[in-house]
């Protein structure tokens, strides 16, 4: 009783987006949260089809997901499609979607609960655009973790070392690329301390090929949203081959 009575309070008070559809997929009721969202009032779309809220290029997708959801093919979850409000501007939406069913009927319809994550997908679409272009430059760029793990590295940062693709670098410690257990100790030592602004460190790297790099390590703390350092920014200037390496 006490969860109804919540849900209640949450449904009529907008807090949450929700939409409720029958075992056709068709709108039973909107929220007031949905009606925000949308800009339409919920009378608008009673009994229409709840893919027609979707964007074209998403609506076979939504259709084709309440129709295994309804039919018990597929379990609660959540999907990402892309919504149309009236003034027909689009926004991406994260919908967790659970089928309900009445006790006396095989086949009920659905609740859906939708979260606005437009600044979310805009935010991994500018990373997707930053990595395709530091992938085209050519000077080496790699991004570590706080503790010197690589999370991605360009293809002039390989290619400096004698790697073919940057994949065979991701995984791997910072230190571990230094050409002597000198240079790996001076690297983790390098990353041991936060640095908050710019700090640039020479080092001998190894190739490949079994020679030694010598190079310039210029790092650049990176922020997320709320100004924390989230990782480290690497580029690697003035490498070049020094000496055959002896391990």
């Amino acid at each position: 009783m006490a969860d109804a009575l919540l849900f209640r309070a949450l449904w009529n008070t907008g807090t949450i987006a929700a939409a409720v559809v029958d075992r056709f997929a068709k709108i039973e009721r909107l929220n007031p949260g949905m009606e925000n969202l949308l800009g339409y009032p919920a009378t608008a779309w009673t009994v229409a089809p709840f893919e027609f809220l979707l964007d074209n290029r998403d609506k076979s997708r939504g259709r084709a997901m309440l129709a295994d959801l309804i039919a018990g093919r597929a379990a609660p979850g959540w999907s990402e499609l892309r919504f149309r409000r009236r003034d027909r501007s689009v926004f991406w939406g994260r919908v967790r979607s659970c089928a309900l069913r009445p006790p006396s009927e095989r086949r009920g319809g659905a609740l859906l609960i939708v979260e606005d994550i437009t600044d979310l997908h805009s935010a991994h679409d500018t990373e997707r655009r930053w990595r395709e272009l530091v992938d085209r430059v050519p000077i080496g760029v790699c991004e570590c973790t706080l503790d010197g793990t690589i999370i991605h590295a360009n293809h002039a940062f390989a290619g400096c070392l004698g790697h073919e693709t940057p994949d065979t670098l991701c995984g791997q410690e910072l230190s571990a690329l230094g050409a002597s257990i000198g240079a790996e100790t001076d690297l983790r030592g390098f990353l041991s301390q936060l640095h908050v602004e710019d700090a640039t460190t020479s080092v001998r790297l190894r190739h490949t090929d079994g020679s030694e790099i010598a190079a310039v390590l210029t790092l650049h703390p990176v922020c997320d949203s709320e100004g924390t350092i989230a990782s480290y920014e690497f580029l690697l200037q003035d490498g070049f081959h020094a000496v055959d390496y002896r391990p």
